[in-house]
């Protein structure tokens, strides 16, 4: 079992490989928060810096 720690799944809309392939596993004790930045492929914070930026950020200063 994984251990209750908040996880954040940050995708890109237009990555091309299958969505399944970041959703958790094992089923997480909590669930996950998933962002998912439309026009942005593979690397986000390559593709998106400022929103790959914003979401990491947001998401470490909500909990």
């Amino acid at each position: 079992m994984c251990p209750p720690h908040p996880t954040l799944i940050l995708d890109g809309a237009d990555d091309i490989r299958p969505a399944g392939l970041s959703t958790p596993w094992p089923p997480l004790s909590r669930p996950p928060r998933r962002v998912v930045l439309p026009d942005v492929g593979h690397v986000p914070w390559l593709e998106a810096p400022a929103q790959f930026a914003a979401a990491v950020l947001d998401f470490l200063t909500s909990r």
